[in-house]
């Protein structure tokens, strides 16, 4: 360059620096830059095509594993896609070949995520797993839930569970159901007051916590 900086380095060990003369990496890149609380865009990876571009084409970056007994046995991909007409309608995707190529995780241009799908028809579509596989939220303490929060930010309810047991809480914190594993089922209004209770053994007792017959 016209001042001498070095923009491009091939370091002896083979690595490449485009902005730096210590390269780290077989490829590193840097940027230097005054601003301090901007994404700056360091890399662009761009495909054309000399026909009409249609839904699925676009630019991917591919993962290789490779040995020397076996040559290419995993590879998977992050790849940017149109979808939808064309004007920046664009989605993003991870996919990995398996025999086949699968497609773990989607963002679509809708702002649509899916998992275990490429079709997700909600703000996040999970597809895959059982009862205890599908989702798991883990709290990091004693409890963990989901709170339900309405356009307005206000909080209008949550799904709670703690110590073996679940239900819902009402927007003050209070439950409205509960049930304990193994024991009983219960409803409440106004502060967590129980108005009625089904126990194991099946009897439901309406104003009292201790039921002796079916009702």
């Amino acid at each position: 360059t016209s001042n001498n900086d070095n923009q491009l380095v091939l370091h002896h060990d083979g690595n490449v620096g485009i902005g730096t003369t210590s390269p780290l990496t077989p490829l590193n890149i840097l940027l230097e830059t005054s601003s301090t609380n901007a994404v700056i865009d360091v890399l662009t990876v761009e495909a054309e095509t000399t026909g009409d571009a249609s839904n699925g084409f676009g630019p991917a970056i591919s993962f290789v594993h490779t040995d020397d007994a076996e040559g290419r046995q995993e590879y998977s991909k992050i790849e940017s896609f149109m979808d939808g007409a064309k004007s920046w309608n664009n989605g993003l995707r991870y996919r990995n070949y398996t025999g086949s190529w699968q497609t773990p995780f989607v963002i679509k241009n809708s702002g649509y995520v899916g998992i275990g799908t490429d079709s997700p028809t909600a703000q996040l579509q999970i597809q895959g797993g059982t009862y205890s596989t599908s989702l798991v939220i883990r709290g990091s303490g004693a409890n963990t839930g989901i709170s339900m929060i309405d356009s307005d930010g206000n909080v209008d309810g949550y799904l709670y569970a703690a110590s073996s047991q679940i239900g819902f809480l009402d927007s003050g914190g209070d439950f409205t159901f509960n049930c304990i594993n193994d024991s009983h089922i219960y409803f409440a209004t106004n502060g967590n007051t129980e108005h009625m209770r089904i126990t194991s053994a099946g009897l439901v007792g309406i104003g009292t916590t201790a039921p002796l017959v079916s009702l």
